[in-house]
């Protein structure tokens, strides 16, 4: 069930280039999660032409471990499995090209809703996600502007 989505525009961006920085992200984890210390990814490649990430990301005395399907349509899946203290979730990106740039748009789904007796636990879940989710971008467009 989906818990929360949001779209960022980056102008002045072609999406091919915005898609081959996404996928050196997604390779590096530690860039973008906050307190994540290091990872270790593999991939592998599908018939089909998707190619899947198992990354291992360090948090110290813990490990999660999650599932990246990258497809070349401009598609990403994020698959984390339920923890202890957390539902199956899974988040989504999805490029698509614009007239001025490039549009990111970001969903987050869980198996089975999270509830929270706080309802403001909710909103800075959300904001958190929203904070991410800026910092991928904004680390996009520096690495295509290094490049």
């Amino acid at each position: 069930m989906q818990i929360f989505s949001h779209s960022i525009e980056l102008p002045g961006l072609e999406r091919e280039a915005a898609w081959e920085a996404l996928l050196r992200i997604m390779h590096h984890p530690e860039w973008v999660v906050p307190s994540c210390e290091g990872s270790h990814v593999s991939e592998s490649r599908a018939s089909d032409g998707r190619r899947w990430l198992k990354r291992e990301k360090n948090f110290g005395e813990m490990t999660i471990e999650d599932n990246v399907c990258l497809d070349p349509a401009g598609h990403v899946e994020i698959h984390v499995a339920a923890g202890p203290c957390w539902p199956r979730s899974w988040q989504e990106i999805d490029l698509e090209g614009t007239e001025g740039g490039v549009l990111f748009r970001f969903i987050y789904s869980q198996e089975k809703v999270q509830e929270f007796d706080n309802p403001r636990m909710a909103e800075l879940r959300n904001e958190a996600y929203r904070s991410k989710d800026q910092e991928i971008v904004n680390l996009i467009s520096r690495l295509m502007a290094a490049a």
